[in-house]
């Protein structure tokens, strides 16, 4: 029978894949986003933001940040948000075998006061990514949402059995999207969590960490969008770490792993001042007995992994000497930074410069080529279980 999936323009039938894996690929993407068709409808039945809003040229735009506003200060949005064949199309283009799809900002979080709403939207939209997956003969995973509603009577509950849920009958599903704000809007290191983040775990299901409303926002009002995305994102992330770092938290579930947008903020740049700081503040040192120092934390084990989204090949060099090249994975960011002239509909088959411009800092980084794998698509692979994954 035939059934439609959760991206308008695909149509699957039971059974029967239909992808086709292009003949040799060298990337796999864990950071690149999705609006599905669903939470496209959910934004437009709204009146405040977040939300989408149809101008007078029958436009989609696109209405999420502090800064936006329905008139001037939003984004066009085109079927490069929504459309599975945009993404593959994207991703054939620029020599990319496998993505990890998530649901782009802000989630759920605007459901918060709504158990119901909250649960249903969440399973809803993880069975929708599950559909994708299935169809893509292993071309696509996904990192699913949870509900995050404010109810801390079931809120904890609810999550638990959204991640149960997953890992039992949505096998595409490879973790959790989290905002640098919290599950429920009370930071990475709410300890109303724990047992979420252990569940997580023990579900070897990985947290995929971005950041929403950004750090900052009153100094950048002049300037667009350039600064709350360039500085208000990843100065986010950055505080949501290190608080989470200082919580020792990660003590009470060693095996958690958490993938960190933006190759983590500035934390890679930022650490060593933070681990000094906190060893330096008795009343810090004395009221948490972390296992390792914040410092050790980002440097060794295997609990941070982080995209190599920088822009700049220094930047990604520091991380890769930092933490080590084998927790450093590709990610483009799609469908943010279109290149220029790109109309979904009219224009489409264009290089990305984003995207290049990442693919050729690490193609000129001065490390060893099966490094540079690794970075590309190895580390992937091996974190996320690819080579064994079987959406089904």
């Amino acid at each position: 029978f035939m059934r439609t999936c959760a991206f308008r323009t695909l149509r699957c039938q039971s059974g029967q894949r239909f992808f086709t894996s292009p003949p040799r690929a060298s990337y796999v993407d864990v950071h690149t986003h999705v609006y599905l068709p669903r939470y496209v409808e959910l934004l437009k039945s709204r009146q405040e933001i977040p939300r989408i809003v149809v101008n007078d040229a029958n436009e989609n735009r696109l209405v999420i940040l502090p800064s936006d506003d329905a008139q001037q200060n939003n984004r066009k949005i085109g079927s490069e948000y929504f459309d599975i064949h945009s993404k593959l199309q994207f991703m054939d283009k620029h020599n990319i075998r496998t993505s990890i799809i998530s649901l782009a900002n802000p989630w759920l979080e605007f459901l918060c006061s709504d158990r119901a709403e909250s649960v249903r939207y969440a399973t809803l939209f993880n069975e929708d990514l599950q559909e994708i997956c299935a169809a893509s003969d292993h071309r696509i995973y996904a990192f699913g949402v949870l509900p995050n509603h404010h109810d801390s009577a079931s809120n904890v509950t609810d999550c638990i059995r959204q991640i149960e849920y997953m890992s039992s009958a949505l096998p595409g599903i490879k973790g959790v999207i989290i905002g640098a704000h919290g599950i429920f809007g009370k930071g990475l290191d709410d300890r109303s969590c724990l047992e979420i983040y252990q569940c997580l775990a023990e579900n070897n299901l990985c947290i995929f960490l971005h950041p929403h409303y950004g750090v900052g926002n009153e100094f950048y009002s002049d300037y667009g969008h350039a600064l709350y995305l360039a500085l208000g994102f990843t100065f986010e992330t950055t505080v949501c770490m290190a608080r989470f770092l200082c919580s020792g938290m990660l003590d009470e579930c060693p095996s958690l792993k958490l993938l960190l947008a933006h190759c983590g903020g500035t934390l890679p740049f930022l650490c060593g001042r933070l681990d000094y700081c906190f060893n330096y503040d008795a009343q810090l040192t004395q009221g948490k007995q972390l296992k390792k120092t914040p410092l050790q934390y980002v440097t060794e084990g295997d609990n941070l992994f982080f995209d190599g989204i920088t822009f700049e090949q220094n930047a990604l060099l520091h991380a890769v000497r930092l933490i080590g090249a084998h927790r450093i994975m590709f990610g483009t960011d799609h469908p943010f930074f279109p290149p220029f002239g790109f109309d979904a509909e009219h224009n489409n088959d264009l290089f990305w410069t984003s995207t290049v411009k990442n693919q050729q800092i690490i193609d000129q980084l001065p490390l060893d080529e099966h490094v540079k794998n690794g970075i590309r698509n190895q580390n992937a692979v091996d974190l996320f279980n690819l080579s064994k994954a079987k959406a089904k």
